[in-house]
């Protein structure tokens, strides 16, 4: 009995520590993406009617990412306009936003979100889609975060993007 004890006692405490481990992993990919989607805002121009008021984000499906981007909200400003940040339930919410963040393609496919999008001068930034029709997709590398840029779907949101950005990123091209 009281090696059953001890061993439940162990398999507690490890359990503990790798859900702690899994957090700040988690936590620290988070921080790396509020920092990166802050800056892609430095590369890309929104119409001249998107360009006044508060600059809005939106985030479905990352609570982790959205807790960044809400501290980021507070200290920093793009285009010296204020930031807010919104979490989103679903995709019929994502029509005034600047920026939508989704991370689940298998709850929210990119058919759907461009149908709901249309033509609306929104950039959608997804996480690990590997699609060819994304905007800006998260992608990994080994332990690196990268991303990838398909310039055709910013044309067709009346985005411009800069070619620094461009340079960065890994070229893709729509299949369509």
């Amino acid at each position: 009995m009281k090696n059953i004890l001890k061993i439940s006692i162990l398999l507690f405490i490890s359990s503990i520590h790798f859900a702690t481990f899994a957090q700040k992993k988690e936590d620290k990919s988070a921080k790396i993406k509020t920092v990166f989607t802050y800056n892609f805002t430095n590369y890309i121009t929104w119409p001249t009617e998107s360009s006044s008021g508060t600059f809005k984000i939106g985030v479905i499906n990352n609570i982790t990412l959205f807790e960044e981007l809400k501290k980021m909200e507070k200290v920093k400003k793009i285009a010296n306009r204020e930031i807010e940040v919104t979490h989103l339930k679903n995709l019929d919410e994502i029509t005034n936003f600047h920026i939508v963040y989704v991370s689940d393609k298998n709850t929210f496919p990119l058919n759907d979100i461009y149908k709901i999008l249309g033509n609306k001068p929104v950039l959608l930034v997804t996480d690990e889609y590997n699609q060819n029709e994304v905007m800006i997709d998260f992608r990994k590398k080994g332990k690196e975060q990268k991303f990838a840029l398909n310039e055709e779907e910013f044309k067709n949101r009346n985005l411009q993007v800069d070619p620094i950005l461009s340079n960065l990123a890994i070229p893709i091209k729509s299949d369509k």
